[in-house]
C-alpha cells in the first residue's frame, strides 16, 4: 500500500512538473495589451514594445511598436484604442485608424486619451475592412 501511494505521489509531481509546450498560442494580451480581431492580420505582425505615460495634463499617452513579418509586400492595418478605468470599465475609446506597414521596418502607433481617470489600456486590430 505504501509503494502504491508513492507511486501515485511520485506520478502527481512528475505531472505538475511537465515543461510547457510551447506551440501553445498565448493570450498576447498577456504579453502585449493587444487584441488581434483576426488570424491573419496576428500572424503578420510582430509585436516589439508597448509603453505608457501619463502627461503632465494627466492625461494618458499610449504607444505600440510593430513590424510587418512579411519581407516582400507590404501590409495594411486597423487598430484603436480602448482606455479603462481601475475597474476595467472600458470608458474611452478611439476610432479606428488605417495604417500602412512597409515590409520589415518598424511602425509606432501612438495615441493619447481624451479623459484623465484611465488606468488601463488595449489595442484592438484588424485586417482593413474593404
Amino acid at each position: 500500500m505504501v509503494k502504491f501511494i508513492t507511486i501515485f505521489i511520485l506520478l502527481l509531481c512528475s505531472i505538475g512538473c511537465a515543461p510547457l509546450d510551447t506551440q501553445d498560442k498565448l493570450d498576447s494580451l498577456e504579453i502585449f495589451p493587444v487584441v488581434f480581431l483576426d488570424d491573419k492580420i496576428e500572424t503578420a505582425l510582430e509585436l516589439i514594445d508597448h509603453r505608457s505615460e501619463r502627461l503632465p495634463s494627466g492625461h494618458v499617452n499610449v504607444m505600440l511598436k510593430c513590424i510587418s513579418k512579411n519581407k516582400k509586400k507590404p501590409i495594411w492595418i486597423d487598430w484603436k484604442v480602448v482606455f479603462s478605468d481601475n475597474r476595467n470599465i472600458n470608458i474611452e475609446e478611439s476610432e479606428w485608424h488605417t495604417d500602412y506597414l512597409s515590409p520589415r521596418l518598424e511602425k509606432t502607433l501612438q495615441l493619447s486619451s481624451m479623459r484623465r481617470d484611465i488606468t488601463v489600456f488595449k489595442f484592438l486590430i484588424r485586417t482593413p475592412v474593404r
